[in-house]
């Protein structure tokens, strides 16, 4: 069981939590109203850096004031252990649907241990370099890390949904999110039953699995489990043998059946600038695609529908195209269209891509002036791919809109305390 920290009773909740920080990279509107919003009080906005900001030339000083406010948190009593338990995690989202998780510190060292790795967290896309090395800057020296990943596990007899539905427990925190974003609260379960019952859900899960398969896959988060787990294997080799009780071995982060239909799976378009129509339709031409005239609202109406006419589209000023692969085939349609596009990054060294959330955004075309439109995958077809352990490349699809990704609240520790403190238990 993680050793969660929350809020104490006086900090004003709506203020504390905010959106994920690789939300709203284009708006930075958001995040002024965000600040607007918050004003002095304690926020969780204080521990993370939205990247919307990683363009910023002041980084190391405000990775540096983020790890002084972690401090002076824990110092003043900001932040309090919730108790020891496992903590449900009810989300009432924007679109009226509710999602409900189970907050669990996931093992990092079992990448290092070959009876464990298939019980590893797993990745499930490809990471954007350039966006890392911030936050591997404040992981290596943060006292505590505030997590927004979602783990995905293939739940299709409803095990964790039926136990997370019919657990009681204590009521730690209930908020209103900001932005019409809905609800949150999160509920702890101690009792021995609770616990018990908890316990065996999360093995019948595992013990269902494909021997062969990974069990738990980050949905979102994937930047963050690879921070974490850089960070952890450099640690690692640093520490005495009883490192095992680190508690930077551990990510937290929520668990969430694949199949909760409170979880809406969206894409993340690509908007690319630097390169002319002519050589974007030739390198699709090259790999098997056709691309067909059509208008941006037709284009849109066919990829969120079920109709089979396209796999995809693009934009470019005011043309639209529809695309197909001559046979119709979809399999790894996400990987050809990665290899198309970073081909001709390699080409045309001025060119840039983006990863846009949402049709608002990608209409909006962010900083770049051509948009590809991809089609939401489907709770099937991700479960296929993680038994098969296949990784998407970066930023292929999207746990919800921005408004119902997982807002920051609870707290773990990373680091031991300091001198004259009891040690965190080893969290399991």
């Amino acid at each position: 069981m993680p050793d969660l920290l929350v809020p104490s009773p006086d900090v004003e909740l709506s203020r504390w939590t905010v959106n994920a920080c690789d939300q709203h990279v284009h708006d930075s509107s958001f995040w002024d109203r965000t600040r607007d919003r918050i004003g002095r009080s304690p926020s969780s906005l204080s521990l993370i850096l939205p990247e919307a900001d990683l363009c910023h030339n002041d980084l190391p000083d405000r990775i540096h004031t983020i790890h002084r406010c972690m401090e002076e948190y824990l110092h003043r009593g900001i932040l309090n252990s919730a108790g020891t338990g496992f903590m449900v995690v009810n989300r009432e989202t924007s679109r009226q649907t509710r999602r409900a998780g189970l907050l669990v510190a996931f093992d990092l060292e079992a990448w290092h241990q070959p009876d464990q790795q298939r019980f590893a967290l797993r990745p499930t896309e490809r990471v954007v370099e350039e966006r890392l090395p911030a936050r591997l800057s404040i992981r290596e020296n943060a006292a505590i890390e505030i997590p927004h990943a979602l783990v995905l596990v293939d739940d299709p007899r409803g095990i964790l949904s039926n136990a997370l539905d019919s657990l009681t427990g204590y009521q730690i925190y209930r908020t209103i999110l900001a932005e019409n974003a809905g609800v949150v609260s999160g509920t702890l379960m101690q009792s021995q039953d609770a616990l018990e019952a908890i316990v065996v859900c999360l093995e019948s899960l595992a013990a269902a699995a494909n021997p062969e398969s990974p069990v738990w896959c980050i949905g979102d988060g994937n930047h963050s489990l690879e921070a974490a787990r850089r960070h952890w294997s450099h640690l690692r080799t640093a520490l005495h043998p009883g490192y095992s009780a680190h508690p930077a071995r551990y990510l937290l982060a929520e668990l969430v059946p694949l199949q909760s239909p409170g979880l809406e799976i969206l894409p993340v378009h690509r908007g690319f600038s630097g390169i002319s129509m002519d050589v974007v339709m030739k390198g699709f031409e090259e790999v098997g695609l056709k691309s067909e005239s059509c208008n941006a609202h037709e284009l849109q109406i066919n990829l969120q529908s079920d109709h089979p006419r396209w796999i995809a589209g693009w934009t470019n000023s005011d043309q639209a195209w529809g695309l197909t692969f001559a046979d119709f085939c979809t399999d790894g349609f996400n990987d050809v269209l990665d290899e198309v596009l970073f081909r001709l990054l390699d080409q045309f060294p001025s060119s840039k891509i983006d990863y846009l959330h949402g049709w608002e955004e990608a209409a909006s075309g962010g900083l770049t002036s051509s948009t590809i439109y991809l089609r939401s995958p489907t709770p099937q077809s991700l479960a296929e791919a993680f038994r098969s352990g296949h990784v998407f490349p970066p930023k292929s699809f999207s746990l919800g809109t921005p408004s119902d990704k997982r807002h920051y609240l609870e707290v773990r520790r990373i680091r031991h305390p300091t001198s004259g403190e009891p040690q965190s238990a080893n969290p399991t």
